[in-house]
Parts: structure tokens; sequence; C-alpha cells
């Protein structure tokens, strides 16, 4: 079992009844993608719904809390733990970000909390995504949200996408907007946290790393219409 299934491996019916009346209630889920602002967006749903549409870990306090759901689970999970006709009821969105300015994001966070080396360069990093393997607990990418395409969050086994809406945090002031007309809730915040500058990723690829980047993520580069 992958770790974006359930945080409680038994969670019974009557749990997985109470989460599901209460995302109907309230007609609303974020499904988060690391490294696309997700942190501030569920960090203001919690303030206003409660912990189950809040952050699972707490980086910040090294706190977690008792949601149902990990962080950065997928729509089709969300789906199998709420059901189709549940989740066909709620505003669902979520945000993506240009593929190439995200790994850069995904490493610099990495760098930052620890997990990776401070003296792993990013080349090598990126090189190391192309010997990438499956199951392979050495690769830095073993869990699946350090390699995932932003696609795999999103839609289903029939590539059809499960969100109502997906917004690019590249136009996150009018997406901010569209989903308050759609919802009423206003998710404007302070509280981003800011690794790296917009473009400051491109001064760190080499040739090579783009190429290989480009290739992981085609499938997300065309999908959303970006490029380097």
């Amino acid at each position: 079992m992958e770790k974006f299934d359930l945080q409680r491996r038994n969670l019974g019916k009557w749990a997985r009844s109470r989460f599901a009346r209460e995302l109907v209630k309230n007609r609303i889920w974020f499904v988060d993608i690391p490294r696309t602002s997700s942190t501030s967006v569920k960090t203001k749903l919690g303030q206003l719904y409660g912990s189950a549409y809040g952050k699972c870990y707490d980086r910040q306090n090294a706190r977690k809390s008792g949601t149902v759901l990990v962080d950065h689970t997928p729509a089709s999970k969300v789906i199998r733990v709420i059901g189709r006709e549940n989740w066909d009821q709620l505003y669902t969105f979520s945000f993506v970000r240009n593929p190439w300015a995200r790994f850069y994001s995904l490493y610099r966070f990495r760098i930052a909390d620890g997990v990776l080396p401070a003296t792993l360069e990013f080349n090598t990093y990126v090189q190391k995504l192309d010997e990438f393997r499956f199951r392979d607990r050495h690769s830095p990418f073993s869990r699946h949200e350090y390699h995932y395409p932003m696609l795999d969050y999103l839609m289903d086994d029939s590539e059809q996408l499960l969100v109502t809406e997906c917004f690019k945090v590249e136009e996150r002031s009018q997406a901010i907007i569209r989903i308050q007309e759609q919802t009423g809730v206003d998710l404007n915040t302070d509280s981003k946290e800011v690794l790296c500058s917009p473009d400051e990723y491109r001064d760190f690829y080499s040739a090579e790393s783009r190429e290989i980047v480009g290739r992981f993520y085609k499938d997300d580069i065309q999908y959303f219409n970006y490029a380097f």
C-alpha cells in the first residue's frame, strides 16, 4: 500500500461515510500536487472547514493532524474513499505548475528539508531521475511524491480529468477569483513558501537535464501547454 492511500489502514465504513458526508456538506475538495503552492491552499481550507481539509503533516511545527487522507492524495484515491456519486457533487480543483520549475522547486524543498544532502548538485539529481526504476528503495525518487507527473494526481485510468477545474500557479490571482466565484471561498493568503523566484530554475538546467525532465514529464507539458 502506497503512502497516499489511507492514513489509517483499517479505516471503517463509518469513518469513510462520515468523511464523505463532510465533503458533500461543504461541496469542495482540493487535490494538492506537491510544489504547486498547495500548502497555503490546504492551510486556508483547513482553517475554514476543519482538519479533514488541512495538512496531514505540518513541517514547520513537525506536527501531524488527524486527517483521513495523507497530503497529496490523488483524485482517484479520494474517489475510492468517498465514492464517485459523492465526488460528482463537489467542486473539485487543483493547481499545476511549469514542470521544469516544479521539479527544481521540489529539489530545493528536499535540500531545505534535509531529505537530500546539500552537496547533491541539481543536474546530478536530474540524471538520477533518468536512471530511476520503480521499487528501487535506494533511489531519491522511491516515493511517489518525488516523481509523480501532475496528471497522475488528476486523471483516472482512462485518462479522464477528474477535477472540475485545474488552474496554473502562474495565473494564481485569476484562479483565486474564479474559485471564489464558484464557491464563495476566498483563498487569498500571505502564507506561501517561496524557495526560489519564478524564473530562477532556468539558470540551473543543463541542456541534458532540461531534456530529461522534458521527456519524463512530456504528458504534463503537452496537456497543460508548458514550455521551458
